[in-house]
C-alpha cells in the first residue's frame, strides 16, 4: 500500500502458528487509514517465512540470514519506513477491532507522545503488567513480586492495577510487545539500541524518549492479547542468558557504579545458589525434574556467572 500512515512491524523467530494468528487479526481488524505490514523473520527454520508468503501476499517479508535479536530486527524494518507512525507488535499477539485505530488516534491527539502502549491481556483474558516506572533495585524487586503474584492468578493485584490505571497515564515505560511510535520522535532519539539482543530494549527506548522531551503513555482504551514468551520458551537457555545480559547492560548504562556493583553481587549470589541447587538435584536424580531440563538450566546459569564476572557482557547469538 503506497504512502501508509502507519507501518506495522512484526519480528518473528520460529513462531509460525502464532504469527499466522497475529497477521490474521491485523488484517481482519485493519486500521481505517492506509497502512502496511512488515514481518522481519529472524532466520526461522519452522517455515514461518514461507507461510507468510503463501498465506499473506499483502504482507512484506524481510528474511534475515541469522537471528540478530529483537532490537536489530526491528531496526532493519524501521530504516525502510517513512510513515508518520510505527506499530511494533510481537508475533504472539492478537489485536481486537479498533485496537490499532484507537492507539493511532490517541497518538495523533497527543502531540507530545513519542510512544504509546496499550492494555495487554494474557491468553485467558487476564490483565498483564506491561508498563511501569524506571527500574531501580527496589522497584525491580516489587515488579518481580507483582509478576509472581499475577502468575499465581493474583486477582487483588490485577484489580488494583486495573483500577489505578483505568485512564490514560503518563508512565516511564511500556512493553515493546505493542508499541505505537511517532516517527518524528524516533528520528530525534534514534533507533533501538542493538546491544540489547532481547529484553530491556523497550525500557531503554522509552527512557531516551523522555530525556529528549517526549512523553510515554499507557492507554488502556486499546487492548491486545499477548500470549507471551512463545519464542523464548523454544530456546530457554538463550532467553535466560539474554535476559541477564540485557539487565547488566541496562544497569551499566543507567545506574551509578555502586548500584551496578550491588546488583551484580546480588545476582552472583543468587545464580551461585541456583547452581548449587541444580547440581544437588542432578546428583540426587530427582524424578520431578527431567535431566534435560536440569542440564539446560545448569548451562544457562554457568553462562550467567561468566557474564557477572565480566565488565562487558556479550549479547546475542553464540
Amino acid at each position: 500500500m503506497s504512502n501508509p500512515l502507519i507501518n506495522i512491524i512484526v519480528v518473528n523467530h520460529n513462531t509460525r502458528d502464532v504469527l499466522r494468528g497475529c497477521l490474521d487479526s491485523i488484517l481482519k481488524n485493519a486500521p481505517a487509514v492506509p497502512y502496511a505490514v512488515t514481518v522481519v523473520d529472524n532466520c526461522s527454520n519452522d517455515g514461518s517465512a514461507e507461510m507468510v508468503e503463501e498465506k499473506f501476499p499483502s504482507v512484506e517479508i524481510q528474511r534475515l540470514p541469522e537471528n540478530v535479536g529483537f532490537s536489530r530486527a526491528n531496526n532493519h524494518a524501521i530504516k525502510a519506513c517513512s510513515s508518520p507512525y510505527l506499530l511494533l507488535l510481537n508475533s504472539d499477539t492478537l489485536v481486537f477491532p479498533k485496537t490499532i485505530d484507537r492507539l493511532l488516534n490517541f497518538a495523533k491527539n497527543h502531540d507530545e507522545a513519542g510512544i504509546v502502549g496499550c492494555r495487554q491481556l494474557d491468553g485467558e483474558r487476564r490483565l498483564k503488567h506491561s508498563w511501569g516506572k524506571f527500574p531501580t533495585l527496589p522497584r525491580e524487586l516489587i515488579r518481580k513480586i507483582i509478576h509472581h503474584r499475577l502468575e499465581l492468578n493474583g486477582t487483588i493485584i490485577r484489580d488494583y492495577l486495573d483500577s489505578k490505571y483505568s485512564d490514560a497515564s503518563e508512565i516511564d515505560w511500556v512493553s515493546g510487545s505493542c508499541m505505537m511510535v511517532r516517527h518524528e520522535a524516533l528520528r530525534e532519539v534514534g533507533l533501538l539500541d542493538e546491544r540489547f539482543f532481547l529484553y530491556f530494549e523497550d525500557i531503554d527506548w522509552c527512557e531516551r524518549m523522555q530525556r529528549a522531551g517526549w512523553k510515554v503513555y499507557y492507554y488502556p482504551g486499546a487492548e491486545i492479547i499477548h500470549f507471551g514468551s512463545i519464542s523464548a520458551n523454544k530456546n530457554r537457555e538463550k532467553a535466560l542468558v539474554a535476559y541477564r545480559a540485557s539487565q547488566l547492560y541496562f544497569s551499566k548504562k543507567y545506574f551509578r557504579r555502586f548500584t551496578h556493583i550491588v546488583l551484580k553481587s546480588l545476582l552472583f549470589i543468587k545464580t551461585l545458589i541456583n547452581l548449587l541447587k541444580l547440581q544437588f538435584l542432578k546428583f540426587m536424580g530427582q524424578r520431578n525434574f527431567k535431566e534435560e531440563k536440569i542440564n539446560l538450566l545448569l548451562r544457562a546459569h554457568r553462562r550467567i556467572l561468566s557474564l557477572l564476572v565480566s565488565d562487558y557482557p556479550e549479547l546475542g547469538e553464540d
